[in-house]
């Protein structure tokens, strides 16, 4: 199918179910993507309006859409919980976490090893901090000792030489 618009003729030709399948499915999904000729298939149904045979009971019908609409949006639901709702095991769940870690906290406290662990600490924060140097200066002082330990050596030899 081109992409040129579809006459009112073809239109009217769909409406009364003139056209093959193929062509009609052609037509449907030109439909979706045409303004214009959205327009003129209004027209055509509005134009075979009174050929068309009449709805009996439309509230009837509308009501019956609509339970068949809320029945398969309650299926989709009702999939998507027993998909999502996958069953736990009692170590993944919150509650086991707080205990394990309540009981963790009591065994500690009552075996006394947060008491000893504070006291190292409180040690550790009472001795001075001793000076470290870095390996930079480390480097460097070895650097220059080496520097002196040459230059002393040079100088020695200038007095032998005099």
């Amino acid at each position: 199918m081109k992409t040129d618009h579809i006459s009112l003729e073809h239109w009217l030709r769909y409406v009364n179910n003139d056209l093959d399948e193929r062509t009609r499915e052609q037509y449907e999904a030109h439909l979706y993507s045409c303004d214009q000729c959205l327009e003129l298939y209004i027209t055509a149904v509005e134009s075979q309006e009174q050929t068309l045979p009449a709805m009996q009971k439309e509230a009837a019908f509308t009501d019956l859409v609509m339970q068949e609409i809320t029945a398969q949006n309650n299926i989709k639901k009702s999939k998507n919980r027993v998909i999502k709702k996958k069953e736990q095991h009692f170590y993944e769940k919150t509650i086991f976490h707080y205990f394990a870690a309540a009981a963790m906290t009591i065994l500690l406290m009552s075996s006394g090893v947060l008491t000893q662990v504070m006291d190292y600490v409180n040690t550790f924060e009472k001795t001075p901090p001793r000076e470290t140097n870095s390996i930079v200066e480390g480097l460097i002082n070895h650097s220059f000792s080496l520097l002196d330990i040459l230059d002393g050596e040079h100088k020695e030899g200038n007095k032998h030489d005099k």
